[in-house]
């Protein structure tokens, strides 16, 4: 007869598609099933504590807007590099 924690590894090691959710099954497997007590893990040790809840922390926010970088600033910064500026890419880009 398997127990509900048993039921819980098994249904967390089904689940393993990416590195997130690996980890999310290793912390259910090193709580014994407890899926609850993942939250309140007391192992700040571990590599791993940060990704416990299945998430990233480190990730940067998605849905921000990208911020637009006007011509004369690309220009500014490729002739001071010793680039081309975007005036002379795009000809050579006419020119091929």
């Amino acid at each position: 007869m398997t127990t509900p924690q048993d039921r819980a590894i098994e249904k967390s090691l089904l689940r393993v598609r990416n590195p997130l959710t690996a980890i999310r099954a290793f912390c259910v497997q090193c709580m014994g099933g407890y899926v609850q007590l993942i939250q309140t893990c007391p192992s700040v040790k571990c590599p791993l504590h940060a990704y416990r809840r299945g998430r990233n922390p480190y990730a940067k926010l998605r849905g921000k807007p990208f911020q637009i970088v006007k011509s004369s600033s690309l220009n500014a910064a490729n002739s001071e590099g010793g680039g081309l500026n975007i005036d002379e890419q795009q000809a050579g880009e006419e020119a091929a």
